[in-house]
């Protein structure tokens, strides 16, 4: 058409292909060659370049998580191409906002960015809604479109877990999956894992909410997933499919369940490199808790420097340098006392959440109380006053708003952390208390003895707000443990082995078994856990 041929005329190529022609007496061809030729020197050599059509846009990134607030989320500068000479060629206004939904998306996460169905509205000036029928055309044909929305799974729709594994029973192997997904290749195995786990609940009879409920999946996601299970399984021409996936489930179960680290023992056979990797794991998070760390984070959370960081850790720094020039000493510190930064009781931890993001609190502890040097005077060895040292400085730094951790006793007592460890044990055992640490108030490490005692107060009948008081836990960690625990007791009850408890729950054998012992001293099964439910093998038994 006459118009076509003019929107091609009028393009810088054309423009740029003209102007060489005249000024340099080349010819039409030569021109047109110079003309892309340096046009495509310029776009690599400036990052800030706009060919014809293109425009920059402000997006989130697609690392930031589904909850997070859009005023605290990480921002993206993407360029995005709203027109390009090859969309002449589709005279369809229709077909042509299907490309360039396509188009957009796809560029923006190739820079580390994801945009909203809003964000394509606004862009391509129409409806939420016609965005919305767009993607579903190319769900029906199986072709991803990297929305925010379909990254991080927000909203309403078929889930992307799923549309992985509808992929792979059509005869996608997972690295094709993760490339038409635009998903790591861990996330797509992890997937159709999920998937064999769901598909072995199916098959031994349990419904869709005491899969999701054990499982700890959501119920629209196992019934997706059910779908799928029914929809091939019935169908010959996908038996082989299903029975890799059988493969894949059998060797899933027979795998050695995940243990949880022991970092407290066994350290006599351990080479000298896993002792430093050790050693780093536990002493090199508290380098993080620094002021130079809390400066930051008050920086960034506070003063909208979460685009700034690089000019945050510069003022942080600044900063630093004018305190320790011009604040005076802290005259209010007593002989033996100390000040030392605990972790802020009440920012709990979160899933990418490192130390230095996390609120310290200033506290003062007392390193030797008047009553503990008596004793120290009338001949008491200080080993045996090590429990009630510990006892003491973890409930002033709670009193004062702040959690120590194992390696914060370590460090202030000068003992290792097993010593440590087995000190505040036997405190716990004398007195029936729970010492207020991070271990136990933000449930961290590989801490047993509080959820034992939570799930006992709760068999003997006490409300969760009760137990949370009565155990110093917040309400939250407290219904999360007894979650956990019906769910052991709820395949123990079908006598499941270990390893299906654990891989169906995604519990610890450490914490399945600690549940089993709890289910044998209660008494609440009418006859003990068999000895296979303990064992590492994968017997199992048929549900009733």
């Amino acid at each position: 058409m006459y118009y076509l041929f003019c929107l091609q005329e009028k393009s810088y190529p054309q423009c740029l292909a003209l102007r060489l022609a005249q000024d340099y007496d080349l010819s039409p061809a030569e021109a047109a060659t110079l003309s892309d030729e340096l046009i495509r020197e310029r776009s690599q050599d400036s990052p800030s370049f706009l060919a014809d059509g293109q425009l920059w846009y402000t997006a989130l990134s697609k690392e930031e998580p589904a909850g997070k607030p859009l005023s605290k989320c990480q921002k993206v500068r993407v360029r995005l191409t709203l027109f390009s000479l090859d969309d002449l060629s589709i005279t369809e206004p229709e077909m042509r906002r299907q490309l360039l939904v396509h188009r957009l998306s796809w560029e923006a996460y190739e820079q580390a960015a994801v945009l909203t169905v809003e964000d394509l509205a606004r862009l391509l000036i129409t409806s939420e809604r016609t965005i919305s029928r767009i993607q579903a055309i190319y769900s029906k044909q199986g072709v991803f479109i990297p929305t925010r929305g379909r990254v991080r799974d927000i909203g309403p729709g078929v889930s992307h877990k799923s549309q992985a594994v509808h992929l792979y029973l059509k005869g996608f192997t997972p690295t094709e999956i993760a490339t038409r997904l635009g998903h790591h290749l861990n996330s797509a195995e992890r997937y159709l894992d999920d998937f064999c786990l769901v598909m072995m609940g199916l098959e031994e009879g349990y419904f869709p909410a005491r899969i999701a409920r054990n499982a700890r999946l959501s119920e629209k996601l196992v019934e997706e997933y059910a779908f799928l299970y029914h929809r091939y399984s019935s169908h010959p021409e996908y038996a082989s499919i299903m029975a890799r996936l059988r493969e894949r489930l059998a060797y899933l179960l027979k795998k050695p369940p995940r243990r949880g680290r022991d970092i407290w023992g066994g350290l006599q056979t351990m080479t000298d490199k896993t002792k430093r990797l050790l050693s780093k794991s536990i002493f090199g998070v508290f380098q993080q808790k620094s002021l130079f760390n809390i400066l930051r984070r008050e920086l960034v959370l506070n003063f909208d420097y979460d685009n700034k960081l690089a000019i945050a850790d510069v003022l942080a720094e600044r900063m630093l340098k004018l305190f320790e020039e011009y604040a005076p000493d802290r005259e209010r510190l007593q002989p033996q006392q100390i000040v030392w930064l605990a972790v802020d009781d009440s920012d709990p931890p979160a899933y990418g959440k490192t130390l230095a993001d996390t609120q310290q609190r200033t506290v003062i502890l007392d390193l030797w109380a008047k009553e503990e040097i008596e004793n120290l005077a009338n001949d008491t060895r200080p080993r045996l006053l090590l429990s009630q040292r510990v006892a003491r400085l973890c409930q002033q730094a709670y009193q004062q708003g702040g959690l120590l951790t194992m390696t914060d006793l370590s460090l202030i007592l000068g003992a290792s952390s097993s010593t440590v460890r087995h000190s505040m044990h036997a405190w716990e055992e004398a007195y029936g208390q729970l010492l207020p640490t991070r271990s136990t108030i933000h449930d961290l490490g590989s801490t047993i003895s509080h959820k034992r005692e939570i799930v006992a107060l709760h068999l003997q009948g006490y409300l969760t707000s009760e137990i949370a008081r009565m155990t110093n836990h917040d309400p939250h960690n407290v219904d999360r443990y007894l979650r956990d625990f019906e769910r052991v007791y709820d395949m123990a009850r079908d006598g499941a082995s270990l390893n299906k408890i654990c891989f169906l729950t995604g519990l610890s054998p450490r914490l399945v078994k600690e549940y089993f012992k709890i289910i044998q001293g209660q008494g609440l099964l009418p006859e003990p856990v068999p000895p296979a439910s303990l064992s590492r093998g994968d017997k199992t038994h048929d549900p009733t």
